[in-house]
């Protein structure tokens, strides 16, 4: 696949690749992953930095000129593979299942990048990543402004964004800004691991429309009568006449568990 059709946005500032990664250093971790190196402006310093270094590029021809670059480095593990549905334990290896991860995502598959790292039973230690702006804010987004993006990384991780970087960073330039951030990635308090799936099937259902008051969002995503979702939201002690986008993950899940003893989902 070539650049333009990976969409791929080269860094080309020498001064915000070193704020990445000294950014990317947590504790004494010496473990760290890199999400499409692309033309190693990363690289370059993380290899000087860390003592294990593993390189994830779904693209073969820079995978190949990492693999000139780099691969006769000892501490550094090439793999060309898709960071979306790689199985990060098959790169570890015999390697600490302790790490980190850092990279410039592709903006087409930022999202999906991240959630197949967090949600993994060997997450990251800690994940610093650039995104684009608009991405990273709304991954960020507190009460008030919660989407199912933003819930779907907070459930799995405490956010920061740390700092902005403008297009003339990179090669060639896009044609927005983007957003360096930082996930630490724990499990919620507000939610069981074995509770996930309940958990999302309802914010997806409180979602449905997210500009409608509750009870109108979730009776159409469960398939149910408003006066029914009115009941159920107060069940929960949530006032149905609230934006979806109001509530809190302890919220959400106070609500899952209300439809699951109700038998919603076929489960009670």
């Amino acid at each position: 696949m070539s650049p333009k059709i990976l969409g791929q946005h080269f860094l080309n500032d020498v001064s915000v690749a070193t704020r990445i990664v000294d950014s990317s250093h947590f504790e004494d971790y010496q473990t760290i992953v890199e999400i499409g190196p692309g033309r190693g402006a990363l690289t370059d310093l993380i290899v000087k930095s860390f003592s294990n270094v593993f390189l994830i590029e779904l693209d073969s021809g820079l995978s190949s000129y990492l693999t000139e670059k780099h691969g006769n480095s000892p501490n550094v593990s090439i793999f060309n593979a898709d960071a979306r549905t790689i199985d990060i334990e098959t790169v570890l290896g015999n390697s600490s299942s302790e790490y980190l991860l850092t990279g410039n995502l592709p903006y087409y598959a930022a999202k999906r990048i991240i959630r197949n790292f967090l949600e993994h039973n060997c997450a990251p230690k800690q994940m610093v990543v650039m995104v684009q702006k608009e991405v990273g804010e709304e991954m960020a987004a507190k009460s008030g402004n919660q989407t199912l993006l933003s819930l779907s990384v907070q459930v799995y991780a405490d956010i920061d964004i740390l700092f902005t970087v403008s297009p003339s960073s990179f090669l060639p330039p896009p044609k927005v800004h983007s957003s360096v951030i930082r996930l630490m990635p724990r499990l919620h308090p507000g939610v069981k691991r074995s509770d996930l799936k309940l958990f999302f099937l309802t914010a997806k259902a409180v979602f449905y429309l997210p500009r409608k008051q509750l009870h109108n969002s979730l009776a159409l995503g469960i398939k149910i009568h408003p006066s029914e979702a009115k009941i159920l939201i107060g069940k929960a002690d949530i006032d149905s006449s609230r934006r979806p986008g109001t509530l809190t993950i302890f919220e959400i899940n106070r609500l899952a568990g209300i439809l699951s003893k109700d038998g919603f989902y076929g489960v009670k």
